[in-house]
């Protein structure tokens, strides 16, 4: 939890707000950090842990709660902000989900579609 940098940590909470504004989540975009609840997400991967995937959330959940102040959650409604726990084999990593649902899954936009209906066009030409 000490590793948790507050200015790292403030920066990197700068860069979802921004990105939460730009998708129209202004109310999450604005709450206060101290209001902030937020919820660990992830997995575990590799061979020989002796600990599951949701134990290893909520150490995650723990150690940011301890380190930060904020709080978490494990309701999906109630959280804005995710945090995605990491583990493979021997490393572990913490980071932010900057947007709500997967690039994916997402309907492609008008400059996407465009650069993508270019790109097509010359290939075939």
């Amino acid at each position: 939890a000490a590793a948790v940098d507050a200015g790292v940590f403030g920066a990197a909470l700068a860069v979802w707000r921004a990105v939460a504004r730009l998708e129209g989540r202004e109310e999450a975009a604005s709450t206060p950090a101290a209001s902030l609840v937020f919820r660990a997400i992830g997995k575990r991967g590799g061979r020989g842990h002796s600990f599951t995937s949701d134990e290893a959330k909520r150490a995650a959940k723990a150690g940011l709660t301890e380190a930060t102040g904020l709080q978490g959650s494990s309701d999906k409604c109630a959280a804005p902000l995710d945090v995605l726990a990491q583990v493979h084999c021997n490393r572990f990593w913490l980071g932010l989900r900057l947007n709500r649902s997967p690039l994916d899954q997402r309907p492609p936009t008008r400059t996407t579609a465009t650069a993508s209906s270019a790109t097509a066009t010359s290939a075939t030409s």
